[in-house]
C-alpha cells in the first residue's frame, strides 16, 4: 500500500495540538512508547523508516495515532533512512574521531615534551617557559557546563496527527 501513496504525506503531518508529555517519561523502545495520559501508542517517526512511516499513517486513515515527529529546518519529516539526516550523523561522527586522534596526538607530545630533562641544569622542561605557562593552563578546572537548552518545540513534537494526511 506504501507504494500506491506520495511518499509526502509525512512532509503533510499535521499535529493541532502537541501533547505535554514527554518522550524521555514514556515506557518503550526508540520506535514505539506508550502514553500513560491518553493510553496510546506513540510512534517515533525518527525511529522509523520512510517506507514504514508511510504505511503507519496510511493504516491509521480515519482511526486516532500518536506521533513524535522532528521537522528539518527545510520542513521535511526526519526519518530513520532520511539521507540529510544520515549525511550530518557521518560527519559528526568523523569529526569526533579526528578531534580524539588530535587530541591524543597532543596528549602523547605534550606527556613526551613534560618527560624530558633539560640536561643542563638538571631541570625539568615542564619547570621552563613557556612550558610551566601551558602546565598552569592545563591544570586550570574546566569552565562550568552551562544547561542544555530547551528542544525547540517547533521542531520536535508529540501529539495526534490530524486530518490531510490520508
Amino acid at each position: 500500500m506504501a507504494g500506491t501513496l506520495s511518499l509526502d504525506i509525512l512532509d503533510r503531518i499535521e499535529i493541532a495540538s502537541p501533547c505535554p508529555m514527554r518522550w524521555e517519561d514514556m515506557e518503550g523502545d526508540a520506535r514505539r512508547r506508550m502514553c500513560d495520559q491518553c493510553g496510546l501508542h506513540v510512534h517515533n517517526i525518527e525511529g522509523l523508516t520512510r517506507e514504514e512511516a508511510v504505511e503507519l499513517i496510511a493504516s491509521s486513515a480515519g482511526k486516532r495515532v500518536c506521533v513524535r515527529l522532528h521537522r528539518r529546518t527545510d520542513g521535511a519529516v526526519m526519518t530513520h533512512d532520511c539521507p540529510v539526516g544520515r549525511r550530518a550523523l557521518h560527519r559528526r561522527a568523523a569529526s569526533g574521531a579526528w578531534r580524539l586522534a588530535a587530541a591524543a596526538l597532543c596528549l602523547l607530545t605534550g606527556g613526551l615534551l613534560f618527560a624530558r630533562v633539560d640536561h643542563t641544569n638538571g631541570h625539568e622542561l615542564s619547570d621552563r617557559q613557556p612550558m610551566r605557562a601551558v602546565r598552569a593552563w592545563l591544570r586550570r578546572p574546566p569552565p562550568p557546563v552551562p544547561p542544555a537548552p530547551p528542544p525547540n518545540p517547533q521542531r520536535i513534537m508529540l501529539g495526534r496527527i490530524v486530518g490531510g494526511c490520508g
